[in-house]
């Protein structure tokens, strides 16, 4: 008798672009083709992982997804995993996508050495708000002994890829000259993305408690949550 064994080959590995996420995870289309290359059919079921590695080398241990292929696969036949992937919030950089075949091993082939494809790299980045112009006006004080002053200071994405609404801009009373984030403060939200190299500006009137005259120190801060 003559045996024979199915063979999985996994090819075409195309990434997409990256887009980062409010909460700094990433997302991007993954898409690769798994051909049956043996002399006869692979009999379910097995499954397809995709991989990302923050290194150019693949793992068993990189994160990764996965789905299951529960129907056969004639010799020279082929299909096409398509698939949305959210990463992890790995640090803004290179990462290595990888798609593997039958990794669990549930399906005897020809050979193991085809099932991995070579790694294709993505570009992950992150907007990065920097506030400047702090600006406070003249302080009035109130009959009931609080205060009342302008402020306006300025929140640009000097980042290099858009920051995801929202989130909230803070403008913070101190006591002494240092800030703390139990100072009291008020806030307003962001409810629009930034574009790299975007900016807004936020202007609001103040009306503070009523400290003891002296010194107070004003503070901005974007996204303090």
């Amino acid at each position: 008798i003559t045996t024979q064994r199915p063979d999985l080959a996994v090819s075409d590995l195309t990434v997409g672009t990256s887009v980062t996420n409010r909460d700094g995870t990433f997302t991007f289309p993954v898409r690769f083709t798994v051909t049956n290359v043996g002399d006869t059919i692979a009999q379910p079921s097995w499954y397809d992982y995709i991989y990302v590695s923050t290194d150019a080398t693949w793992n068993s241990g990189d994160w990764s997804v996965y789905q299951q292929r529960p129907t056969a696969l004639a010799p020279g036949a082929s299909y096409t995993v398509s698939r949305t992937v959210t990463a992890p919030a790995y640090a803004a950089g290179t990462l290595t996508i990888f798609a593997k075949s039958d990794h669990d091993g549930y399906l005897a082939e020809l050979t193991e050495a085809n099932n991995l494809t070579a790694g294709s790299t993505i570009t992950t980045q992150r907007p990065d708000l920097a506030v400047s112009d702090l600006t406070v006006g003249t302080s009035v004080t109130n009959r009931d002994g609080t205060f009342t002053f302008p402020v306006s200071f300025t929140v640009t994405n000097v980042g290099d890829t858009i920051a995801q609404p929202s989130w909230y801009d803070y403008i913070y009373v101190s006591t002494d000259a240092t800030w703390s984030s139990s100072d009291w403060s008020v806030y307003q939200q962001r409810a629009t993305a930034l574009a790299p190299g975007a900016s807004y500006t936020v202007s609001r009137t103040v009306t503070s408690p009523a400290y003891a005259a002296g010194t107070l120190t004003i503070f901005a801060k974007s996204d303090h949550d």
